[in-house]
């Protein structure tokens, strides 16, 4: 396998904490957390990995990378079906007026929907998940480089028809599912996502691949 830089984001509500078992398993790999002003050397191959939210904020940036990685991500959070969007539109209606009455409590009501794997160290700054919980009503289009979407099958917040929805029909998307994997299986499951990702990049860079 080539030598690839991750540039990490985390989603909504975390902090740097959640890539901790995945950095810790990265042998040695570079690696540096997303930031709005980051500058990539253009010498250097990069994968760009994002969780939830912060897979939109790696695709709608302006960054260069050989490949995007998403852990139970979306590029449109609403849906594109009406259905889909019928359902969790009121869900967000409610997360952006709970943020600015209580954001404590709601951060508990999330955290609890998440699973708990994860709760972070650092104090919300409720300026940012409300302008963060904005991002959610707005859509694009997938990058087209190749892009690995890594799903959970116990997941309420970004749940696999919601994933379905998003890229199924976009070829150069592959989806991958761990099973009983929840909102955080970035740092539940980090071995295991580390190995899905071996897979598909050692497949991309694979002579044969057509």
């Amino acid at each position: 396998m080539n030598s690839y830089t991750f540039i990490l984001a985390h989603g909504f509500g975390f902090d740097h904490s959640y890539w901790g078992n995945f950095i810790n398993r990265l042998n040695g790999q570079k690696w540096m957390f997303f930031k709005d002003n980051l500058v990539l050397d253009p010498r250097e191959k990069y994968i760009g990995l994002g969780h939830s939210l912060g897979f939109a904020k790696l695709s709608n940036s302006t960054l260069n990378f050989d490949i995007l990685v998403g852990l139970q991500c979306f590029c449109n959070f609403l849906g594109n079906g009406e259905k889909l969007r019928r359902l969790r539109k009121p869900h967000l209606d409610r997360m952006v007026s709970s943020v600015h009455d209580n954001p404590t409590a709601h951060l508990e009501q999330f955290y609890n929907s998440c699973g708990q794997g994860i709760i972070p160290k650092s104090k919300p700054d409720t300026d940012r998940l409300a302008m963060d919980l904005q991002m959610l009503y707005n859509s694009f289009l997938p990058r087209q480089l190749p892009t690995l979407i890594i799903g959970g099958t116990k997941d309420e917040i970004v749940p696999k028809s919601l994933i379905e929805d998003n890229f199924r029909s976009h070829s150069q998307v592959t989806i991958k599912y761990l099973d009983l994997a929840g909102h955080t299986l970035g740092y539940d499951l980090a071995s295991e996502v580390i190995k899905t990702l071996i897979e598909f990049i050692r497949d991309h860079e694979s002579p044969n691949r057509q």
